[in-house]
This record gives structure tokens, sequence and C-alpha cells, in this order.
């Protein structure tokens, strides 16, 4: 595994988290008078969508990592 796509997926990790967190924040308030019904349910269903996203990432991110670890832990043990 090369360290590029390892750092790839982090940053996507960390910059969907962000986005993630401010949705989830403007969620936890009242509904604004500018945003309709179906656009506030729609809201609803990315926060729900970016949740199940965040995850993927980071099981994504702690395999990675546990790859290049046993990858470099062997290495090691061949030197």
């Amino acid at each position: 595994m090369s360290v590029e796509v390892y750092q790839r997926v982090v940053d996507e990790h960390e910059e969907l988290y962000a986005k993630y967190e401010a949705l989830q924040k403007m969620l936890d308030k009242p509904q604004p008078n500018f945003i309709s019904d179906r656009q506030w349910k729609l809201l609803k269903k990315q926060e729900k969508h970016m949740r199940k996203y965040n995850r993927i990432l980071a099981k994504r991110v702690e395999d990675l990592y546990d790859e290049n670890y046993a990858e470099l832990e062997t290495k090691t043990l061949l030197v």
C-alpha cells in the first residue's frame, strides 16, 4: 500500500467528518424559515447517508493502517 492512498482516504474522511458535523449542528436546531419542509427532509436523509459513508471511510482508514503496519512489521522481521 502506498502512503499516498492512505493519506487520500484520511483526508477524505477528515473533510467528510467536518461537513457531517456542520450539518448535524444545523439539524439539531429548529428548521429555519428559509428552508422548505422538503429540503429539510432531504437534509436529514443526507445526514444519515453521510454518517454511513463516514463509518465506511473510518473502517478503510483503519484497514489501510493495519495493512501498512503489518507490512512494516514483516519487513522489519526480514531485515
